[in-house]
């Protein structure tokens, strides 16, 4: 970005995206996001800029990352002299976050800004993406409500249903472990695609959510809070038989 005078999550030359490129460089993944600055001087500066922004701040609180690499060019002829780039991704192989705790991570929408002579700093996140998006893992937790404060459930049926016009789709089930959490194996997403997650368990109500391929793409995390359920019972039924009297 610094050498060529650009600000975009994709490539200045090649129009790449940071997934390529992160592929490119040897690492297989499950599980990518990217936060880029430009303007700011020092590293606490761009960091407290990411922190105070929603959505960069839900892409470095994300547990869902393993690994992390930063970058860091100057160029004093360029719009903004300073570039910064963080890069966060899941290898494949890896389990998914130790605690689900978390705030949930947000779709990283933001457009690029236009950048201006005056060097003011700009952060973004990823802009939307279009076509194929890659292999994606959807996860999450199954919890109950049926107390004040929603309890794990474990050895709930969560099973999902990818529906593609583009690429093969597919189906898939799995039960939750004793802390309530379930992971898929990954699935290659395009933007038109469809995702839908549905949880269920003994005494609580079904729940099913559906989203998009590219709302799957960046928020692959499919919580459910499960609420009590009863059947009701059956009423008793009643018959009443005539039959004929015959006099004689």
């Amino acid at each position: 970005m610094a050498t060529n005078d650009c600000f975009s999550h994709y490539g200045c030359l090649d129009n790449s995206t940071f997934g390529q490129r992160i592929t490119g460089c040897g690492y297989q993944w499950t599980m990518v996001g990217e936060n880029i600055a430009a303007g700011y001087t020092s590293p606490a500066s761009v960091v407290q800029a990411w922190m105070d922004s929603p959505t960069h701040r839900e892409n470095i609180l994300n547990p869902g990352f393993k690994d992390l690499g930063a970058g860091y060019a100057y160029n004093s002829s360029s719009t903004y002299r300073h570039y910064w780039t963080l890069d966060l991704a899941r290898r494949s192989g890896q389990s998914a976050a130790a605690s689900m705790s978390r705030p949930e991570p947000l779709a990283a929408v933001s457009a690029t800004p236009t950048p201006t002579a005056t060097n003011t700093p700009v952060p973004t996140v990823s802009p939307r993406a279009t076509g194929d998006l890659g292999w994606q893992t959807v996860y999450g937790t199954v919890r109950g409500a049926s107390t004040s404060t929603p309890v794990p459930l474990a050895a709930a049926v969560v099973s999902y249903t990818h529906t593609s016009l583009v690429n093969p789709g597919g189906s898939g089930s799995t039960t939750t472990g004793a802390d309530g959490r379930y992971s898929f194996n990954p699935i290659y997403l395009h933007d038109t695609d469809s995702v839908t997650v549905r949880a269920a368990v003994t005494g609580y109500a079904t729940q099913a959510q559906q989203r998009s391929g590219l709302q799957t793409w960046y928020n692959p995390v499919f919580d459910f809070l499960l609420t009590p359920w009863t059947p009701t019972p059956t009423p008793t039924a009643s018959f009443h038989i005539y039959l004929p009297l015959i006099m004689k």
